[in-house]
């Protein structure tokens, strides 16, 4: 049986102004379009509710405190004749004040928990990603012309874009397929040049480890 008067954070001697009051408070937190339809708020907002429903009516809180009291005696009655219990019935301890916000805090701060791990997880993501960049190889284009990114490591593949003759690329794969170009053998490398990923001939690009400007 739910306690109306613990989830209002009233005591059974609580006036009918005292019971609309709470609930108007609590009923004004909980409520689910303050809280984007939060589903533990919407479950406190329903709690209330329920609650104010019958301690609100005093023929139903008539009804509810009968209950209340007879439950409470089963307790009393089971606690003072049980084998192990002392010859006299132990006086009932005074009711501790209720603390209804508890249970808020404690959503409050595991939101906040999930909020700083999704920050923190960002934040790494975003310092690996930099990392990898920063530990790919430089390099030069040295043919006179220019190079010609294709799309895959083939000699008749889709031109992507056309790499005029001493600029800077990232070098991201020097081991790609092994072919025979121009008169010479010699792998693919797979290259990174401003927004551009592709294939060029690997004797085209020389490795050039002194600078690490981005292309």
């Amino acid at each position: 049986m739910k306690n109306y008067y613990d989830i209002l954070g009233l005591d059974t001697s609580a006036s009918q102004e005292e019971i609309k009051n709470a609930y108007r408070k609590l009923s004004l937190k909980f409520h689910p379009d303050k809280n984007d339809n939060d589903s533990f708020y919407a479950s406190m907002f329903k709690q209330v509710h329920e609650a104010y429903t019958t301690l609100g009516d005093l023929t139903k809180r008539a009804i509810y405190d009968e209950n209340l009291k007879q439950q409470s005696a089963k307790r009393l009655n089971f606690s003072t004749y049980a084998p192990d219990s002392p010859k006299y019935p132990v006086p009932k301890a005074k009711r501790k004040e209720v603390d209804v916000w508890k249970p808020v805090r404690r959503w409050r701060n595991i939101k906040r928990g999930l909020l700083c791990a999704n920050i923190l997880m960002a934040f790494l993501l975003f310092i690996s990603s930099d990392i990898i960049s920063n530990n790919q190889r430089q390099g030069v284009v040295i043919a006179r012309k220019g190079v010609n990114v294709r799309e895959s490591p083939a000699s008749n593949a889709q031109i992507l874009v056309t790499i005029p003759n001493n600029k800077k690329v990232f070098i991201i794969d020097d081991q790609g397929p092994e072919d025979f170009v121009l008169g010479q053998q010699g792998h693919w490398k797979k290259i990174k040049y401003k927004s551009y990923e592709g294939w060029v001939w690997g004797e085209l690009i020389e490795t050039d480890e002194r600078e690490k400007a981005s292309p």
